[in-house]
This record gives structure tokens, C-alpha cells and sequence, in this order.
């Protein structure tokens, strides 16, 4: 498998994702590192370009917390917080956790193609046919069977 074609697509979300050339570059190459430090646990080749994104993403997430000023309280914004009450954000806070938790159960292609799509700004259709290898008129389609199947196992949890 050439690796290299890969690296237009992990160019293209680290520059997406706003970082410059420099922190570009700093996290394409440890997304490699990683590659060589735990590449013997990808079991299927097909989860390969799954598995590079989810850990450029995990990388730029990092480099962006490095970089953001911590916030003092009084900056905050925490009307959101303060008109729902502790029982309504207690209820939001197991809502998402159920949700994350039947995200992380989907089939790696299915997870990455939502994350993807529900990136800010979404991924378009070209970039994650590169990542995911998928063909572009397969999305629609896979899209909804996603979806489905998130729905069918948020319902089976009485979501």
C-alpha cells in the first residue's frame, strides 16, 4: 500500500482545520509517528485512512488546546448554563454521552464519515472520498445508512 496518498488529504485537513504550514507540518508528522509506533494494530487495511484522520484530528485538537489562552470564568459564557438549571444540564450532559456512545459504536468508516460531515465547516464529498477511500456517489447512500444505524441504536437505548 503507498502511503503517500494519504498525505494530500492530511495536508488538506490540517490546513482546513486552520492551523499554519509550520503546525501543519508539526502534525501530519506525528500523525506518521503514530503510524509507525501503533500501525501493527490495524487489523484491516480499508480502516487505514480512518485511523490517519482520527489521529491528525486528535493531534489538532492538541496543537489548538496548546495554543488557546485559557479563559478566565468571568469570560465565560454561561447563560446557556445558568437558565437550564443542574437538572436540565444533567439531562443534556447523559444525552450527549449516550449520543458519543452510540457514535463510537458505529464501524469505523461509518464513525469517521459522520465526524467528517459534522465537522465545522463539514468535509465536502471530494475530501472524504481521498480520506475514506469511498467512491463520491456512494455518500448520500452511506450517509443515511450512518444515520440509520446511529438512530437505530440510540432508539435500542431508549434514547
Amino acid at each position: 500500500m503507498r502511503l503517500a496518498r494519504f498525505n494530500d488529504a492530511l495536508w488538506f485537513r490540517a490546513l482546513r482545520a486552520g492551523l499554519s504550514r509550520e503546525a501543519a507540518e508539526d502534525v501530519i508528522q506525528i500523525t506518521w509517528l503514530r503510524l509507525l509506533e501503533h500501525g501493527q494494530s490495524i487489523r484491516d487495511p480499508d480502516a487505514l485512512p480512518g485511523w490517519l484522520m482520527t489521529t491528525l484530528n486528535r493531534e489538532i485538537q492538541r496543537d489548538q488546546r496548546k495554543l488557546r489562552p485559557h479563559a478566565e470564568l468571568n469570560d465565560l459564557d454561561t447563560r446557556d448554563d445558568e437558565s437550564r438549571g443542574p437538572e436540565a444540564s444533567a439531562l443534556a450532559g447523559d444525552r450527549d454521552r449516550l449520543l458519543w456512545e452510540a457514535v463510537d459504536q458505529l464501524p469505523e468508516q461509518r464513525r469517521q464519515l459522520l465526524l467528517m460531515l459534522t465537522d465545522d465547516p463539514p468535509a465536502s464529498y471530494k475530501e472524504i472520498s481521498i480520506s475514506l477511500s469511498m467512491p463520491v456517489g456512494t455518500m448520500g447512500w452511506a450517509r443515511r445508512r450512518c444515520l440509520d444505524q446511529l438512530r437505530q441504536r440510540l432508539e435500542d437505548t431508549d434514547f
